[in-house]
């Protein structure tokens, strides 16, 4: 445990992706002060780094104590649960080889199969859920996530033995046998926070495959956004180059499956915070950038 009469030593980097990173500064706050102010916000002067200088008189930082606990000795056990996103409309041109659909915009939406297989997902949990009696409050005012019919254009259709399986889809015997006792999905459901990528087709994924989730429910449990979960940016890959940053991205994304879904099922994915985190500015590389094994692993 911290001592009162310890300093806390705060220094302010600017990451860089392809170079070093940079220190800008550095700032000291006494324990006993944060301890004193608890939960209220305490800015001090930054000093800076040789050769660093700042447009303002002078530059702080703004730091707060929220809680005080011992530090756990040992590796901390956490369990990560990964969900690939639904079929995009790169994907869908890409199989077709269609040349022109895959270049015509960056950050692909889902296509209605890819949003009828985050619904499988979202069908599927929720029955192995009730078969395991385990209680995940689902709000009963919550409508059904189905296509409309009129909304529905795509030449894709998935096909009756992957949806209709005893309402599980075709996963379901492969998830029986891999959760039998359902621990796994006890652990599922008791998961503390979610994160996706700043990408729409993640996003939309995230929204439709894990609606009612007790991790995703009201403005203090957000989707949270990590710009480092993308996947390895090849040269001209248009799928991995972002259009929305920061608050556009959660807006834009519910946009799209509101075009889809219609508006009163896509009314129940509003209330979902999104928040932004570090997807910020142009987190994106841009179209001509190859990543480098380097860059991939600075990202970790």
């Amino acid at each position: 445990m911290p001592l009162a009469t310890d300093v806390v030593e705060i220094e302010v980097f600017d990451k860089d992706t392809y170079t070093r990173d940079d220190r800008i500064g550095t700032a000291h706050v006494p324990f006993h002060l944060l301890e004193r102010q608890r939960g209220k916000a305490i800015t001090t002067r930054l000093v800076m780094a040789k050769g660093v200088s700042s447009e303002r008189r002078m530059a702080s930082v703004t730091v707060r104590l929220i809680s005080k606990a011992p530090v756990r000795a040992g590796p901390t056990k956490k369990t990560i649960f990964l969900v690939r996103h639904g079929e995009s409309l790169w994907n869908k041109a890409q199989e077709r080889k269609d040349l022109t659909g895959m270049v015509k915009q960056y950050d692909h939406e889902l296509t209605t199969l890819g949003i009828q297989q985050a619904q499988a997902l979202n069908a599927q949990w929720k029955e192995l859920s009730k078969e395991a009696g385990v209680d995940f409050d689902v709000p009963q005012s919550s409508p059904a996530l189905e296509l409309s019919s009129a909304r529905n254009t795509d030449s894709h259709v998935v096909p009756s033995e992957t949806t209709e399986r005893d309402g599980l889809g075709s996963w379901a015997p492969l998830m029986h046998e891999w959760d039998d006792d359902g621990k796994r999905l006890r652990a599922f459901l008791s998961a503390q926070c979610i994160f996706s990528s700043p990408l729409t087709r993640a996003v939309q994924t995230t929204l439709v495959g894990l609606q009612d989730h007790p991790a995703l429910r009201g403005a203090t449990r957000p989707l949270t956004l990590l710009r480092t979960l993308r996947e390895v940016k090849n040269r001209g890959s248009y799928d991995s180059v972002g259009r929305y940053s920061e608050g556009d991205i959660g807006p834009h994304a519910k946009t799209m499956l509101r075009h889809s879904l219609g508006t009163d099922a896509a009314e129940v994915l509003s209330d979902v915070t999104v928040n932004s985190h570090d997807a910020v500015g142009e987190w994106w590389l841009n179209l001509v950038t190859q990543e480098t094994k380097a860059q991939i692993l600075d990202r970790r």
